[in-house]
This record gives structure tokens, C-alpha cells and sequence, in this order.
């Protein structure tokens, strides 16, 4: 009873007893060809997913820190504007060139708002191969100089590759960008294929079939379920990539069990998807959170573990 107790406490401590930071990650700047903008916004994305499963960190989400327009601004108004304590900012350049020859420079930099003061800034120059490591030694950085302490489990999350096909990964991060534009047509259909290429490449590519779930979801709900009568051909696809999550997870050594409810219900009765509740297993956390889907691990809708509006 005592072992209980005392093990009840030190999870109660560990939840409140440490004050949360507060974190923006702004868009980082896009120094090359302005064609690579997706890139950039890509790799801000990136970070924020790496830093919001964080103990003891709100990460304000990627919805609002890119449509905050900061122009003109200190970094203590900015602060003041999304309500934080840290702001990270940053450079990217993407040097393209053929297979081990293309190169990406990333200068970071961590700002305390109160004071304005410069905590840490980095200098990374890798070739492409290497994108995954840079983000986790950004993020690691960023939490140290924040005096933050990770946890096992947090540093081996922060190390994860999401795929090793840097192809899979260019396709996934235009889809990223198209998606986002609006719920559309013209922009969910050319991001589908965007994520569906992603995934034929690399079928084990969570994150990209999340995205492609939920493009799937998308262009149903907004579209096809309005359509008389309904054309039920995108929820069906849907349903399809979200068991193959499933499978994945089941076979994953790093498999983690989420509890999801996921619109993949009967979507054509009201003006909203009802949704189902169902168990899944996915190798990916930050797979489920770009999924149109709400997680009994983050009691959220999708947008971010512990990410804040």
C-alpha cells in the first residue's frame, strides 16, 4: 500500500510540482530557393513534434505560430502576443544537389523572453541523410538550455527517425505544405498523392500515413459525403491506411498502445463525422496526432500532445 502511495506521489510531483515552460517555435526562415519554402516549414513542423510530447513543456501549435505574423516585433511583444516564456527562431538553407551531395544549414536560436536574452544558438551544416539527427540535437538543446531534464523515454522519442527514404520524406513534407492551404479540392488532392507517393515508398512511413488518412477523411467529410448519394470511396481508402497503422504498430519494437477515436464511423448521418472508438498500436506517436483524431493519451483533439493555441 505504501509502494502505491509513494509511487502515486512522485507521478502527482512529477505532473505539477515542476512550473511548465512555454514555447514558440517561429517559422524558420527559408534562405534558398524560394520553391524550398516548404522545406522550411517542414522542418519548424518537424521540431514542434519532437518537442511537444515533452514533460513539463507547452508547445504553442504549428496552426498558430504560422499564421502570426511577427513583423515588426520585439521578441518580448511576441512573447507577450502567444504568451510564452521561450522563443525559438531560426535559418534554413537547402543546397540541392545529386544523392549524398545535397546539404542542409540550420542556425537555431533560443531566446528567454523576459530578459531578451540569447540562452543557446547552433550551427549545423549536414548532408540531407543526416535532417533527423540535426532535428533531435536542435530539440535536445533547446531543452537543456531551457533546464529542462529528459527522461530516458523522452530522449529516445527525441532520437527517432520517421523514415529512412529521403524521398518518402520530400514527398511527405510538400504534402504537408498543400494540405494545409485549405480543405479544398484543389490543394487535399494534390496533397494526397503528395502523401500517397510518400508512402509508396516507404509503407512504413507512420506520419505520412496518418496524412494520408486524414487527406483521405478530408476530401469525404468536406466533399464527397455532400454528394447525392454520398461516394463513400475516400472513407473506405481511410479506413484501409489506418488498419495498416494498426498492423505496423502490432509489429513494431517500438510500439506504443493509443487509445484513439478516429473518425471512421458512419460519416453521412450528421453535419459532423461521428466517431468510433478503437484500440491502436503505432510505432509513432506523433502519427496519431496528425491524424484527424483524439488520443486518451493527450486528451486533445489532434494538433499536439500538450501543444497550446
Amino acid at each position: 500500500m505504501l509502494v502505491v502511495i509513494a509511487a502515486a506521489g512522485f507521478l502527482f510531483l512529477r505532473q505539477h510540482a515542476a512550473p511548465h515552460r512555454r514555447l514558440a517555435v517561429l517559422p524558420f526562415e527559408n534562405l534558398g530557393d524560394p520553391q524550398d519554402a516548404y522545406f522550411a516549414d517542414g522542418m519548424t513542423d518537424e521540431i514542434i513534434n519532437r518537442l511537444a510530447n515533452l514533460q513539463g513543456l507547452a508547445v504553442i501549435s504549428r496552426t498558430t505560430v504560422m499564421g502570426y505574423d511577427r513583423k515588426g516585433k520585439t521578441i518580448k511583444q511576441i512573447g507577450t502576443d502567444l504568451s510564452v516564456d521561450f522563443v525559438l527562431e531560426g535559418t534554413i538553407r537547402w543546397q540541392r544537389g545529386a544523392g549524398p551531395e545535397s546539404r542542409v544549414r540550420i542556425t537555431p536560436e533560443l531566446i528567454r523572453v523576459a530578459d531578451d536574452t540569447h540562452l543557446w544558438s547552433g550551427h549545423y551544416d549536414r548532408v540531407m541523410a543526416d535532417i533527423f539527427a540535426m532535428q533531435s540535437e536542435v530539440a535536445e538543446n533547446v531543452v537543456q538550455s531551457m533546464g529542462m531534464k529528459l527522461v530516458p523515454r523522452e530522449k529516445t522519442a527525441l532520437a527517432a527517425a520517421s523514415t529512412n527514404n529521403m524521398e518518402a520524406y520530400d514527398f511527405y513534407l510538400r504534402g504537408l505544405e498543400l494540405a494545409g492551404r485549405s480543405v479544398e479540392a484543389k490543394d487535399q488532392e494534390p496533397a494526397l498523392r503528395m502523401f500517397q507517393a510518400a508512402v509508396d515508398r516507404d509503407p512504413r512511413f507512420t506520419l505520412a500515413l496518418a496524412q494520408l488518412a486524414k487527406a483521405h477523411l478530408s476530401l469525404y467529410f468536406y466533399i464527397d459525403r455532400l454528394r447525392v448519394p454520398p461516394d463513400k470511396t475516400h472513407v473506405e481508402s481511410a479506413r484501409k491506411v489506418i488498419e495498416s497503422l494498426s498492423n505496423i504498430g502490432r509489429t513494431s519494437r517500438r510500439r506504443t498502445s493509443l487509445a484513439a477515436t478516429t473518425p471512421i464511423g458512419d460519416l453521412t448521418s450528421s453535419s459532423r463525422p461521428s466517431l468510433t472508438s478503437r484500440r491502436l498500436s503505432c510505432s509513432s506517436r506523433a502519427a496519431h496526432r496528425h491524424c484527424w483524431a483524439t488520443s486518451s493519451c493527450s486528451g486533445a483533439w489532434a494538433g499536439g500532445t500538450r501543444r497550446v493555441s
